[in-house]
């Protein structure tokens, strides 16, 4: 595609016939750039891309996308624009065809349970014949393809890349996670969403990395609903930012789900018990439809409204009355969510994503009822996020759970120490937890203490296989660890 065609003829500073020039590749990055590359001049947390134009010149890139005039030679062809975010996803959307227009594209939001309903709603629709994609902090998945991601959204040249891929190959239904960042840097922006989904909001991704108040926080979640108007939404009845987006939302179909006003799906009698190693949850399903005893495997009620979410959305999508996907109910899983294994010891130890105050606080109430003893829990803190994430992790372990070992969680370019610390700080009982800075000594740690009757949660790195440190990413698998301890996985 000539640089010409894919601005449309926009207003561009041209020199010695660039617009004519075809674009191979688009790029943030300027160690990856080579002739015929657009390069975007993004300005992040911590570098500003407009000091690496100079640099992706001279690896041979002649197109630039900038914010503010910049000294580069005149063979180059450069675009100004007020926002380079929503030029890069506007230009990142044509060059790749614009594949929005093909798919039946579902976005999924909310503070806690995005990645969960997002797999379970695309595991219920494959089961109803109907091929569906997944691109989300689990990476990319369409049939048999698997592609890791750096982000829970990924930034918009590869999200448009990656839906087109996944339309090139027959398949015309993905579910999307958006996270409140990615809407916040127009990683989505110009997108045709066709269905919004909403599982909750609740304090985190507040502070200098990410979002000034939570304010700001709600006004991002919002686009979704407000800047890109679904056609249908699906909304969680218990959390009341539920009814602000539908005051504010001018679609056609709205269903909500939970025990709130308004539901078409409730939950009631919960049940929790285990059967050869594995965690179930119960409860009874009233609709429109009548009375279900339902068998998720997964522990916690948060589970429950994760699966309501993914049933009233798959029958949307679908057309299929939602008792027609019951069956299905107890085979679903979620790799890195409420993964138990089994214990020489005779304890249980339940890997899960957990990475917030929120989330931390329902993992260990929805395993408490599986403890005979005591329940034991690890977690840290990813780095160059949201303090506030430290405290509230410190105060939920030290409510719901027996004892805790902090450690490290992807510190980034942060001081492990510092982290820790700073979580410890949250305790006010010192003596309900220890400090343990190496994650694999700190399993090993924790794992040795636990005897019969004891759960173990492992929280936060759920199924990623790095850790992430100011040096890059290193290889590191919470699942091997515990199998080389004689945990076998249920």
């Amino acid at each position: 595609m000539l640089f010409c065609e894919l601005l449309q003829f926009e207003r561009v500073i041209w020199a010695k016939g660039g617009a004519f020039v075809p674009v191979t590749g688009l790029s943030l990055n300027s160690r990856t750039v080579g002739h015929g590359a657009l390069f975007f001049c993004l300005r992040g947390a911590h570098h500003d891309g407009h000091d690496y134009a100079m640099d992706a010149y001279r690896r041979g890139c002649r197109h630039f996308v900038v914010e503010r005039m910049l000294p580069l030679p005149p063979d180059a062809s450069v675009l100004v624009c007020s926002s380079v975010r929503k030029k890069m996803a506007v230009l990142s959307s044509r060059y790749y065809r614009e594949p929005t227009k093909g798919l039946f594209l579902v976005g999924v939001t909310g503070t806690k349970g995005k990645t969960t309903t997002s797999l379970m709603l695309r595991e219920l629709l494959e089961r109803c014949g109907i091929p569906t994609a997944y691109i989300g902090s689990s990476g990319v998945v369409f049939g048999r393809n698997r592609i890791a991601t750096e982000n829970t959204t990924p930034p918009s040249p590869d999200i448009y890349k990656y839906l087109r891929m996944i339309l090139d190959s027959g398949i015309k239904t993905v579910v999307l996670e958006v996270s409140s960042q990615a809407l916040a840097a127009d990683r989505v922006f110009g997108a045709l969403f066709s269905l919004g989904v909403f599982t909750n909001i609740s304090r985190d991704h507040i502070g200098a990395y990410e979002h000034a108040d939570m304010a700001e926080y709600r006004a991002a979640k919002m686009k979704l609903f407000t800047d890109f108007s679904p056609r249908q939404i699906v909304l969680n009845a218990e959390d009341p930012f539920s009814f602000d987006i539908m005051e504010r939302w001018s679609g056609e179909e709205c269903v909500l789900y939970g025990n709130g006003e308004g539901s078409l799906l409730k939950y009631r009698k919960i049940r929790q018990w285990r059967k050869e190693g594995r965690l179930w949850t119960s409860f009874y399903l009233d609709g429109v439809q009548g009375q279900h005893e339902i068998d998720l495997g997964f522990a916690g009620e948060h589970y429950i409204l994760d699966f309501l979410a993914a049933l009233t959305s798959a029958s949307l999508i679908s057309g299929l009355p939602y008792t027609d996907m019951l069956s299905y109910a107890p085979m679903l899983s979620v790799a890195g969510r409420c993964e138990a294994y089994a214990m020489p010891s005779g304890a249980l130890t339940v890997i899960d994503y957990a990475h917030n105050g929120a989330s931390l606080s329902a993992a260990l109430r929805g395993l408490r009822p599986y403890a005979t003893k005591r329940l034991l829990c690890l977690f840290g803190a990813v780095g160059e996020r949201t303090k506030c994430r430290r405290t509230d992790m410190a105060v939920a372990a030290e409510r719901y759970a027996d004892f805790s070992v902090i450690t490290a969680d992807n510190p980034g370019r942060e001081d492990v120490c510092t982290i820790t610390q700073e979580i410890m700080a949250g305790f006010a009982d010192r003596e309900r937890c220890c400090c343990i800075p190496d994650r694999e000594e700190a399993i090993r740690y924790l794992l040795s203490l636990a005897g019969e009757g004891d759960v173990v949660l492992l929280a936060g790195k759920g199924d990623e296989n790095y850790q992430l440190f100011a040096e890059g990413k290193g290889p590191f698998c919470e699942g091997k660890i515990i199998e080389s301890c004689g945990g076998i996985r249920k």
